[in-house]
């Protein structure tokens, strides 16, 4: 399994079948929770919660 956005993956199994995530991705999740709005900031983390999970 592997997410892309914009040709770039974002989630892939490594090779124990683990789900990971780009360091990239990681990064720019962490910095939009931390920027977002305080009163937005549970919506942002229940959108992410909802893209990583599909």
């Amino acid at each position: 399994m592997t997410t892309e956005l914009n040709n770039q993956i974002i989630i892939y199994k490594d090779t124990n079948g683990v789900l990971k995530i780009n360091d990239n991705a990681l990064v720019f999740l962490a910095l939009m929770t931390a920027k977002s709005d305080p009163e937005h900031k549970n919506t942002v983390i229940n959108l992410m919660v909802n893209i990583l999970e599909d």
